[in-house]
């Protein structure tokens, strides 16, 4: 919605708008002027959350931040309107008005007809009765306490009442709170202000001291209880260390672990050994095996079967265990299984030597062959066995290493619940420490204190009339902008060129306003009233204007026949018809209307009555000539009507057999213009049938009908006409919506 045509409602509706506000703000003044007398009396006490000199045990932040202090200050108000604080106040108020001790004549704050109240006889003694112990908590009788509720609601001393009434807030960021109440009565104004902060205090210090004394005693216990606890733990853990021989429970697995980890390290590159080794192996055995009929020579025997090499063999695999379980770090044992190596080679070298007698070529090549696979096989069977030797190594380590976490997984366990133990111990201890120096201090000053006592009120607070007055208004005003922004975003009608615009793309020929059809008993049609009358008024003047364009696009146009559609019922289209037929021939222009609207063939009656929109049954049968006689009536010079007798059948059906467009192009020598009416789009075909015979379409829209989907549809209809649409016409508009 265009902003500029929100204020062109707002302009035509400004009247209706200041109308409302004044209404508003005068009616809002007289209720407010009905309204008694307030009186407000407040009280000031100091909370004792950011200004406090006194002991205060456990706060170790001196800066506290803003939020604490706002959470703690609402919940010192809410501690404030306890209920019974309150029922206090409420218990004072009762007796001081209610109260039959004769004794002391005070004049009650409020006065209460019991028998307009239906209040019970037998229920209101029972009250009074018991006024100075009825709301105390030691009372359980709820019958009693239900009475109760009903009569101080009466009276209006109820917790509820009482509770929406006095106002507690902090002054800025201070340190203070404002005790606040307003009443109709200055006196009970003062009296409940000054009786609440004195219940309050009084209510807060009994809580505080019996609270204290409560903490004492719990923090003793559990003090006591959370000692006794740590010592049976502190024993536990004694008796499984001295049971298990627990002891450096974290230095002898760091050594296990280490050993292992050195091990696994030795472990690692004697694989790599033993690997090299099996395949050195294994490729001197490929080597040899062209020379297998060698294989059984004394050579191999010699070699595989020495004594001296057995036993040192045998002689290396002892150091090497020994050394593995010593952990490695001997280097006695190492340099002695080096020199048991060497030895080794020396002896299989001296051999290969030796036997070298035989310069047969091949068995020389043999024997070297056999000399290598038998060093490659000695070093592979020395590294498997030490291989073995690590392995069973790493696994006594690894088993201790198991039975000290086991060990040391139960030994932490204890030790995990001492020191919890422990922390929770003195924590108690602090509290109880805490507790002590509480109640020790208990006879100082209290935190929260009256710094300014209440005040009688002696002047009314002021009502501000006028400025809620304004307030009203101004409301009012907005409320009715609202709802006017409301009214123009959803309207659906046509009432306006903008609204037009926003749900039909047709182009617009023109606007026609809304006159009454003036009445003439001339001869002649009462167009001339409006044509030819000097009359000022500005809805007749601008009615003349607006045809009168629209008759200089039909002039134009080029075009001689048009046919004038509506999507509904009488919006317009006969008088349309009528008013442009009539405005051509005022320029000499002879018209022709053919009266194709066979179901309200109101057209067809213009000969022989004064032009009126009057709707005619298209059922039954009028009293004039069928279309198809060519009858022309028509009283007014230059200006000939077809009319019909009406029909239910369609255009095209009534017409079966007659060349229409035929006698059309005729009549087009005959005349300057000539003009058809349709029936309605959304009911009947027969505009669809009679586009077709003419030259150009002119749609005709009601101004103050809505705009509905089905009405979407039958504009779509028109726009794919190719051309043939002239221009629509907006009729009926208010003469307001076209300034």
């Amino acid at each position: 919605m265009e902003v500029s045509y929100f204020f062109s409602v707002l302009a035509k509706r400004k009247w209706l708008l200041f109308s409302l506000m004044l209404i508003a703000a005068l009616t809002t003044a007289f209720l407010v002027g009905l309204l008694p007398k307030k009186f407000k009396s407040n009280e000031v006490i100091s909370s004792g959350i950011t200004d406090f000199k006194g002991v205060r045990v456990g706060e170790q932040n001196a800066f506290v931040q803003e939020f604490e202090i706002v959470n703690k200050f609402s919940n010192l108000v809410e501690y404030m309107k306890s209920r019974q604080v309150i029922n206090a106040v409420t218990q004072k108020l009762m007796l001081h008005d209610f109260s039959k001790d004769t004794s002391n004549k005070i004049k009650p704050f409020r006065k209460v007809d019991w028998v307009k109240a239906k209040m019970p006889q037998n229920e209101l003694d029972g009250y009074f009765q018991h006024l100075g112990t009825v709301l105390s908590p030691e009372n359980t009788d709820l019958r009693l306490l239900n009475t109760a509720h009903t009569i101080e609601k009466i009276v209006g001393y109820d917790y509820e009442t009482l509770r929406d009434k006095i106002d507690i807030k902090r002054i800025d960021k201070s340190d203070y709170l404002t005790v606040e109440f307003t009443s109709e009565n200055p006196e009970l104004t003062y009296f409940v202000t000054k009786t609440y902060v004195d219940e309050f205090l009084k209510f807060y210090k009994s809580k505080k001291d019996t609270s204290e004394n409560k903490s004492v005693v719990f923090y003793n216990n559990l003090t006591d209880t959370k000692k006794k606890y740590l010592d049976s733990l502190n024993e536990a853990r004694y008796n499984y260390a001295k049971s298990h021989g627990v002891v450096a429970l974290v230095e002898q697995s760091q050594a296990i672990v280490s050993q292992i980890k050195e091990l696994e390290s030795v472990r690692n590159e004697e694989v790599k050994k033993f690997e090299s080794y099996t395949s050195s192996a294994k490729k001197y055995e490929e080597l040899q095996s062209p020379y297998a009929e060698y294989a059984e020579k004394d050579y191999k025997k010699n070699i595989f079967s020495n004594e001296q090499l057995i036993s040192i063999r045998q002689q290396m695999k002892v150091l090497s265990d020994k050394w593995v379980n010593t952990g490695m770090k001997d280097d006695r044992i190492k340099k002695q299984i080096e020199d048991l190596r060497t030895k080794q080679d020396e002896i299989l070298t001296s051999k290969s030597i030796n036997d070298r007698g035989d310069q047969d070529p091949v068995v020389q090549k043999n024997n070297e062959i056999m000399l290598r696979k038998a060093d490659a096989q000695a070093s592979r069977d020395g590294s498997q066995n030490t291989l073995a030797t690590l392995n069973r190594r790493i696994g006594d380590l690894e088993g201790k290493k198991t039975k000290l976490i086991n060990d040391n997984a139960e030994f932490g366990k204890l030790t995990q619940q001492i020191d919890i133990a422990q922390k929770e111990y003195e924590a108690a201890f602090d509290k109880k420490n805490q507790a002590d120096v509480i109640e020790q201090s208990g006879n100082e000053e209290s935190p929260i204190k009256i710094i300014e006592p209440a005040v009688f009120p002696e002047k009314a607070e002021p009502n501000k009339r006028a400025l809620i007055s304004a307030f009203s208004g101004v409301g009012a005003g907005t409320l009715g902008v609202v709802l006017l922004f409301g009214l123009a975003y959803f309207d659906r009608s046509l009432s306006s060129r903008f609204q037009y615009s926003k749900y039909i793309d047709l182009p617009l020929l023109g606007a026609i306003n809304k006159i009454e059809p003036p009445k003439n008993n001339s001869k002649n049609n009462s167009f001339d009233a409006f044509f030819h009358n000097d009359s000022n008024k500005h809805d007749v003047e601008y009615f003349k204007e607006s045809l009168r364009k629209i008759r200089l696009d039909i002039e134009s146009s080029g075009a001689q026949s048009f046919l004038f559609v509506s999507l509904k019922k009488a919006e317009g289209k006969s008088f349309l018809i009528s008013a442009l037929a009539y405005a051509l021939s005022l320029k000499n222009k002879k018209v022709l209307i053919i009266d194709t609207n066979f179901k309200n063939n109101t057209l067809s009656g213009l000969s022989t009555r004064a032009f009126v929109e009057t709707e005619t049954d298209g059922y039954l049968p009028q009293k004039m000539n069928q279309a198809t006689s060519l009858n022309f009536k028509f009283d007014l010079p230059k200006v000939d009507i077809i009319g019909n007798r009406g029909s239910i059948n369609s255009p095209s059906e009534l017409l079966s057999g007659v060349d229409f467009d035929k006698k059309v192009s005729q009549f087009k020598k005959q005349y300057d213009y000539i003009f058809l009416e349709a029936a309605c789009l959304s009911h009947y075909s027969d505009a669809r049938e009679l586009a077709s015979v003419v030259d150009k379409v002119i749609p005709i829209f009601d101004a103050t009908t809505q705009f509905t989907k089905d009405d979407k549809h039958q504009v779509n209809y028109l726009s794919g006409l190719n051309g043939k649409i002239l221009g629509s016409v907006l009729n009926k508009m208010d003469i307001k919506n076209l300034d």
